[in-house]
């Protein structure tokens, strides 16, 4: 851990506090009352390792202060500081998700031990955290090969006379089949480290047909006519080509279940160039059921659907995606007329 967040209401135990840590290789950030500390962590989470606070500070105490911090960032170590023998206060901590204690009074070389025993707890707890916050992401891949097995077998059902097409939709099942073998291999490695983005140049015309192509026994079956607009030239970009094709593929189903209903479905798919050549523009429309406002700001929060079978990640996993990708994801929309999302993708400098 390297950065520590002290609150003492005494300015004279937080200089102590600092230099000590300072002196063993910490970096520290102060705060006077518990106020100012869910401030300092709500802008600077991601650079904040552990909090150390004092219990009698005015304005807000070290209990409300850890109940505070656990509400808003159930993850972050938080080391109270209790005067001697507080055993009830201790007990009430420890029911709030406190991971460490110190009585007064405690001298330096007592701290940093405590926060060294914390350090090795959160390390131990580290592949678990990895498997938790990955494995949602993961799974919601499988969906997208599930809705290409399930649209490709359905359209041969129809067809099935048909030999070249019956030909071609096992193809793409058995594509689809391996996509998932590959996507088990992700939820093998869980836990091992981070799965960072596989980056490199390709062409983005080339990757939004082949989804199309992939998608196009689901089209099919759900009655979809899908219309296309994109430039003749390649438009090369530098990213992680599953990642931003699970993206696409995440809101060409979004579209094609919004339309369910529908006398009429008609999807536009439209790729341009900025004018400075800067960045590549997606926009991908529908004439589905539409996002009511009130609920527009919330599509991208994770867990939240209106789908009966919906797992409310899709969104909140694209945005992930293109925000990795220096890119954004916006989305307009009328209830009852359709939905439009549009994606801005940075193009390399040539």
């Amino acid at each position: 851990m390297n950065t520590i967040l002290l609150v003492d209401d005494d300015p004279h135990i937080l200089h102590s506090l600092k230099m000590g840590l300072l002196t063993n290789g910490y970096k520290t950030i102060e705060a006077s009352d518990g106020p100012t500390a869910l401030a300092l962590l709500s802008e600077q989470r991601t650079d904040i390792d552990i909090v150390v606070t004092d219990y009698l500070m005015p304005k807000m105490n070290g209990m409300e202060l850890l109940h505070a911090a656990k509400g808003h960032d159930n993850s972050i170590p938080i080391i109270l500081i209790t005067a001697y023998g507080d055993k009830k206060l201790v007990v009430k901590a420890l029911q709030h998700g406190c991971d460490g204690f110190l009585e007064k009074p405690f001298t330096m070389n007592e701290l940093l031990s405590e926060i060294e025993r914390i350090q090795q707890v959160q390390n131990d707890k580290q592949p678990t955290r990895t498997i938790e916050r990955l494995l949602p992401r993961i799974i919601h891949q499988i969906n997208n090969p599930l809705h290409v097995i399930n649209g490709h077998a359905q359209l041969s059902l129809l067809k099935i006379e048909e030999k070249e097409t019956l030909k071609k939709n096992l193809t793409l099942i058995m594509q689809a089949t391996s996509m998932i073998s590959g996507i088990n291999k992700k939820i093998m490695h869980l836990g091992r480290g981070a799965i960072r983005l596989k980056k490199r140049q390709f062409d983005l015309v080339d990757l939004l047909d082949s989804v199309i192509s992939e998608f196009s026994g689901f089209l099919s079956v759900n009655d979809v006519t899908l219309s296309k607009n994109f430039p003749e030239e390649v438009v090369n970009i530098v990213g992680d080509q599953g990642c931003l094709g699970d993206v696409f593929k995440n809101l060409l189903v979004n579209g094609i279940e919004a339309m369910a209903g529908c006398p009429e479905k008609v999807m536009n798919i439209d790729l341009v160039i900025s004018d400075d050549r800067n960045n590549a523009l997606l926009v991908i429309s529908d004439n589905g059921c539409g996002i009511p406002t009130d609920q527009i700001e919330d599509i991208f929060k994770p867990y939240n659907t209106s789908k009966i079978h919906g797992t409310g990640l899709g969104l909140a996993i694209a945005r992930e995606i293109v925000n990795e990708h220096n890119g954004t994801i916006k989305v307009t929309s009328t209830s009852g007329h359709g939905t439009c999302f549009m994606l801005t993708l940075p193009l390399p400098k040539t």
